[in-house]
């Protein structure tokens, strides 16, 4: 299954579906995220999680905050390994061997990123 974030370039929703791939079809989660974004990038972790990150919200602002979705419970909750710096869109997340996850990319106020975000297993604990 995949998570899929519903994208309006109007508003940014914070509503969320999941796709599976066995029939072909999305069915809406019972929790929505905790911000608003669109323009986000989505990595899967270990334990049916998925780690959302940074974004934009509905009036084009960078996010840097992340959260997390259970696929088990359908909720989203807050993300202990803090947030990043800088945030905005278009980033790329690639999971790693060892379990840590690099972003990778993006920009803000149309202004690229260089540099890469790091986060190690421990930041992805439940709380």
């Amino acid at each position: 299954t995949d998570l899929a974030s519903e994208l309006d370039l109007g508003e940014s929703l914070g509503t969320a579906e999941i796709f599976d791939l066995a029939t072909q079809s999305l069915e809406a989660t019972d929790g929505a995220m905790l911000i608003p974004r669109q323009r986000h990038v989505a990595v899967e972790l270990e334990g049916d999680r998925v780690l959302v990150c940074a974004g934009v919200s509905t009036d084009n602002s960078p996010l840097s905050s992340c959260e997390i979705f259970d696929l088990a419970t359908g909720e989203f909750s807050s993300f202990a390994g803090g947030s990043m710096s800088p945030g905005g869109e278009g980033m790329n997340a690639v999971p790693l061997p060892d379990g840590r996850v690099v972003f990778a990319g993006g920009f803000s106020s149309e202004e690229p990123h260089d540099g890469l975000h790091i986060y190690t297993p421990s930041a992805f604990l439940r709380p």
